[in-house]
């Protein structure tokens, strides 16, 4: 973040402060700027300047397009603020492209770390979990370094293709994310994060923050086959690899992944991986192809992988909105549940570790959909935000129904993805009557 008196967007800034506009944070990113203005309490309204779309803008700059979000009628004072916005955008038209083409951001300060840095780094999510008992609070920041796949997964939670972001934003993103106050989990994935030349570097850079606790690169591993790119890589104890295999099968592998053939290419770069000694987690998205198999994926996993048996984790697709076949992948929880629990119950038979099933957070299937003694204990549980969830509001991307405010995790559920609901509805979600640990229902 520069808030340096001679960049464009603090320039900009201090004249609309200078005539009365409340304004917040500016931020270009992605060939857009964005501008926030405080109206009042509860009353924050985002300014948007992009080219033209196939939409009617509120605005027109030149080639540009200018929206609003955040009020659904705006007061002749606020309509006041956006003609003195417009009117200097106006005026220095000619350097538009220049701007927008500048990632740079002014006026972040005292916005909590996880609203920021989504503001001034699109290319992130980020969001803070409690881990054990203690609630100790860890910040998660997911850095999508690269839309480019060798795989085409009907269920990726990626967002639509973007240009990859340059070396110096992704160095300033790790800059800032090691500013956290809490330990800090730094995700790298895109698409596929390995076809990144430049990967090796980007995991130095965030080894280098001394509040990274760790530092995940979340793969398919077919790009690590060949050993050639794994070698470039750092090796340290706070490095750790997310590995997505949706089946052991090879016809349900390329179901799942929209491939063929790179099954045998996966179990190679996973083989790669646990003999370089990298902590390594193996990531099932439990959806309508693969929810019979998971049995079968557990008892593959000690003959696959003998010796250093990596850690098995399991996550449900979340249904991104944007993908038409998203919700074709869907299988109801209660059915997912029972298979999910025969297959953490065959694990411990086998001596596979696994994760708990709240630890996927927003890819988590809720609690009172499993067995009372698979809710304890609570090591891995978000911390909710106002405007992603609520209770039967189609505006929130997680939904829950009304009897769920008596829900003894209430507090820490996100409930049902909105394509979910759609699909099947509130009926499956009971409220739990006791907090994990005590008497349930």
């Amino acid at each position: 973040m520069n808030d340096s008196p001679r960049t464009p967007l603090s320039r900009l800034r201090a004249i609309l402060s200078t005539r009365g506009v409340p304004v917040g944070p500016i931020i270009t990113a992605g060939g857009g700027l964005s501008l926030w203005l405080d109206s009042g309490p509860k009353r924050r309204i985002e300014l948007r300047l992009d080219q033209r779309g196939p939409h009617a803008p509120y605005r027109t700059i030149g080639d540009y397009a200018l929206s609003y979000r955040g009020a659904p009628d705006l007061t002749a004072l606020e309509e006041s603020w956006i003609d003195l916005f417009v009117a200097l955008m106006r005026r220095s038209a000619g350097n538009l492209p220049r701007l927008l083409a500048r990632s740079d951001a002014v006026g972040l300060e005292g916005w909590p770390l996880i609203e920021a840095l989504p503001l001034e780094f699109p290319f992130c999510s980020v969001e803070e979990v409690e881990l054990g008992e203690e609630g100790e609070r860890q910040v998660e920041v997911l850095v999508r370094l690269t839309a480019r796949c060798n795989q085409s997964c009907p269920f990726c939670s990626a967002p639509p293709p973007q240009d990859d972001p340059p070396m110096r934003d992704v160095v300033r993103l790790i800059a800032r994310a090691g500013t956290s106050e809490h330990g800090l989990l730094l995700s790298l994935t895109g698409g596929e994060p390995t076809l990144r030349p430049d990967l090796g570097r980007i995991i130095a850079h965030a080894l280098a923050l001394p509040r990274a606790a760790t530092v995940q690169i979340q793969t398919n591993a077919v790009p690590l086959a060949s050993g050639k790119r794994l070698a470039g890589y750092p090796h340290d104890p706070r490095m750790q690899f997310f590995v997505s295999l949706h089946a052991t099968e090879e016809a349900l592998y390329d179901a799942c992944t929209a491939t063929r053939g790179q099954l045998p290419r996966a179990i190679e770069g996973i083989r790669r991986l646990t003999k370089a000694g990298h902590d390594l987690i193996l990531n099932c998205v439990v959806t309508r192809y693969n929810v019979t198999h998971l049995v079968d994926l557990v008892e593959s996993i000690p003959r696959l992988f003998p010796g250093a048996v990596p850690l098995l984790h399991f996550s449900v697709t979340m249904c991104p909105e944007h993908r038409a076949t998203a919700p074709e992948m869907l299988v109801r929880y209660s059915e997912a549940a029972p298979r999910l629990e025969a297959a953490l119950a065959r694990a411990a038979d086998l001596g596979v570790r696994h994760s708990s099933l709240q630890s996927s957070t927003h890819a988590a299937i809720p609690l009172c959909l499993v067995r009372p003694e698979l809710r304890d204990p609570p090591w891995h549980r978000p911390r909710l935000r106002e405007h992603e969830t609520g209770y039967e509001d189609p505006g929130k991307a997680w939904l829950k129904a009304e009897r769920c405010r008596k829900c003894a995790v209430d507090a820490w559920c996100l409930g049902l993805p909105r394509p979910y609901v759609a699909r099947f509805g509130y009926d499956e979600l009971k409220p739990i009557t006791a907090a994990p640990g005590g008497e349930r229902n």
